[in-house]
């Protein structure tokens, strides 16, 4: 029996996540979320599951945090954004709180075994991956979530940064997808060092998750989302989703009081 935590369990990421590893009866997870009302909205009768521990409360409680992730096989990170807001920081705010976690479960006991970590990150910072992009297409993606991207590459840097008491860096992994779109898992994954398909879905995205988290033997740290079989059909409603983000996107990085203005108007 594995146990699994999940560090941002009402997102999108984070719900296919929890009802990929609920199907397992054997594997049981623990939630973390700052409010459980989404999480009994999305997810009815949660709280009686005898596979389901919440832990709810401030995301900057280590302790909180430690008994969250304590004694779990690995610790899915996957709070975040799509919204290209300036000074946005919720990587870094997760990877902080993981890792002042995993010192309060070293602090408690030098011999547990501390979780893997799998952080959800995107192909835009993987250098291995977006080079087979078109430079033109990278560099609109790469400018359309500038705040996203800049906020995930500062949360890298921090785990992979030594301990202050020197202990052994955590095992920390990163799964790199393409564009994601909403939708159940779309096929059979795989994970891999310099390949990614183009668009995959939420569901393909947990899956994948699962499987870094999963894998003992994961030779890397960094990894693309690979749907086996081809990419997800680029269907109308797909270009047209993808391309709403991209231009709210480029708003909020060259013009960022547009985006402003039409939110307090309720127009985005």
């Amino acid at each position: 029996m594995s146990t699994f935590a999940i560090l941002g369990a009402t997102g999108a990421t984070g719900q296919q996540i929890v009802k990929l590893l609920l199907q397992n009866p054997d594997d049981s997870v623990h939630l973390y979320v700052r409010n459980t009302k989404k999480l009994f909205a999305l997810f009815p009768g949660i709280e009686s599951n005898n596979q389901a521990r919440i832990f709810q409360g401030s995301m900057n409680d280590a302790n909180l945090i430690a008994s969250c992730i304590a004694s779990t096989r690995a610790v899915f990170a996957v709070l975040a954004s799509n919204d290209n807001i300036p000074g946005m920081t919720i990587a870094v705010d997760s990877a902080v709180a993981v890792l002042s976690a995993m010192t309060v479960l070293r602090e408690n006991d030098k011999s547990a075994p501390l979780p893997r970590v799998v952080v959800l990150s995107s192909v835009t910072v993987n250098p291995l991956l977006y080079k087979s992009e078109p430079k033109i297409i990278h560099w609109i993606v790469n400018h359309a979530f500038w705040h996203v991207y800049r906020d995930l590459e500062n949360a890298e840097k921090l785990y992979g940064e030594i301990p202050e008491d020197g202990s052994p860096k955590p095992d920390v992994r990163f799964v790199h997808p393409g564009a994601i779109v909403e939708g159940n898992c779309s096929g059979s994954v795989i994970l891999s060092q310099q390949s990614h398909s183009a668009v995959v879905s939420y569901g393909d995205v947990a899956r994948a998750m699962v499987q870094a988290g999963e894998d003992a033997d994961l030779k890397w740290n960094n990894v693309g989302v690979l749907i086996d079989g081809g990419d997800l059909s680029f269907t109308p409603g797909i270009a047209v989703e993808i391309a709403g983000r991209l231009v709210e996107g480029l708003l909020w990085t060259f013009v960022p009081w547009i985006p402003r203005v039409a939110r307090r108007l309720s127009i985005l």
